[in-house]
């Protein structure tokens, strides 16, 4: 390699990292919502430190949702950059049309919980019966799942039916009233995911735990990342659209 060239990359280094640092900066005083729809890749980041970027992500930029939970902003900007950076293949859906939203979300979302919910549901009430006399016990859980996939059903039935036909139609802004509902039966199954991580120990099998115990864990952990990246799509970008249009 000649001088000339190594020059010219440890130039285009600086430069990478100067664009990362002010990437970084930039973010923290963005909402979660917005991070969340312009770089898809920061939603695995807000899993891993438990940030709320769906039912609250219009309401606290990064800077204040960091503060909330004890965690350093710039940290986290750090590595929502390497993440992004990591995977930029990911889809940008606020580039997409509603239709195209509306065809993911039931095809990938709906379709996921009805397959999902239904057998987690049954292994909550395994898991109760086979260990009762065990402490770590998730006493509860399998009523509290029922009542969720109820009100989830009943949430998705209204969407396919009368909401989302209507952010199809020419004049998206007549959806208003409906998706201020919907937004608040997502603040609703928030508090549903709260309170599954409150009877199972934050979602932390014991030790001893058996197979199905373990796999209902994983399963819980795997609804909550996503039916918070369901919510995300519809609070932030395609309900979002309705409420500015209306």
């Amino acid at each position: 390699m000649t001088n000339g060239a190594g020059v010219g990359i440890r130039r285009f280094s600086c430069l990478v990292r100067n664009v990362l640092f002010e990437m970084a900066m930039n973010l923290t005083n963005r909402t979660l919502g917005d991070i969340a729809a312009t770089i898809p890749a920061s939603t695995r980041v807000f899993l891993r430190n438990r940030l709320d970027f769906c039912c609250k992500g219009q309401r606290s930029t990064l800077s204040e949702a960091c503060r909330e939970r004890g965690l350093e902003a710039a940290a986290i900007a750090d590595e929502i950059t390497r993440e992004a950076h990591q995977h930029s293949e990911l889809e940008v859906w606020a580039q997409r049309s509603n239709a195209d939203l509306v065809s993911h979300i039931i095809e990938h979302f709906h379709a996921g919980l009805r397959r999902d919910v239904p057998p987690l549901i049954e292994a909550a009430a395994r898991v109760e019966r086979v260990h009762a006399n065990k402490d770590a016990v998730p006493s509860g859980l399998a009523a509290h799942l029922d009542i969720l996939w109820r009100e989830l059903s009943a949430h998705m039935a209204k969407e396919e039916t009368i909401l989302f036909p209507l952010l199809l139609a020419p004049d998206s802004g007549r959806a208003a009233a409906p998706v201020r509902r919907m937004l608040e039966e997502h603040e609703s199954h928030g508090r549903a995911l709260e309170r599954t991580r409150d009877l199972t120990g934050d979602l932390e099998a014991p030790a001893n735990a058996c197979a199905t115990w373990r796999a209902l864990y994983d399963g819980l952990e795997n609804l909550e990342a996503q039916l918070m990246e369901h919510v995300h799509l519809e609070n932030n970008i395609l309900f979002l659209r309705a409420l500015e249009a209306s």
